[in-house]
């Protein structure tokens, strides 16, 4: 599946969590390809690796995106992850994009991650349905919102990649 848009690459952003991945494909800024939270079952980063390079053959991508972790409170786990995959996107030579969330913040103007989510839904309307409701105190979170950041880094790495 060839990337239709020779300026812009197709790139899959992911987002780890400590039950899943979210993970975001953009193919030619414009057009989400596709999205979602997959769960892993196991503990393992080897399931985690499987998942990615899933998703990678896939959607046959030009880019891999993931959070740069540098100086980030991030759990260990998510860390190591992003490291693993980045290790795996280089001997694919899929060229890493890594994003810090701040430049997110930064690109699209916006500090709360729910505001980003906004904005992402008037560009993917799509995304509608996947919109949580404020999470309460006593609640712990579910996935949609690292799908929301799966999209945000995705969009912010089609520019870096391209």
């Amino acid at each position: 599946m060839p990337s239709p848009d020779n300026h812009y690459p197709r790139v899959l952003a992911i987002y780890p969590m400590w039950k899943g991945v979210a993970f975001a494909v953009l193919e030619s800024r414009t057009n989400l390809l596709d999205w979602g939270v997959a769960k892993l079952y196991s503990k393992d980063d080897e399931e985690f690796l499987q998942r990615v390079e899933g998703l990678i053959d896939r959607y046959a991508v030009d880019a891999l995106v993931l959070e740069d972790m540098e100086g980030s409170r991030r759990r260990a786990v998510a860390r190591r992850r992003v490291q693993r995959a980045v290790s795996y996107a280089e001997r694919r030579s899929l060229g890493p994009v890594c994003v810090k969330w701040s430049d997110v913040q930064a690109y699209f103007r916006r500090d709360a991650p729910r505001d980003i989510a906004l904005l992402l839904i008037e560009a993917f309307p799509q995304l509608g349905p996947s919109l949580p409701p404020v999470r309460r105190l006593w609640e712990s979170e579910d996935g949609r919102p690292s799908l929301f950041k799966a999209v945000a880094m995705a969009v912010l790495g089609s520019h870096e990649a391209a």
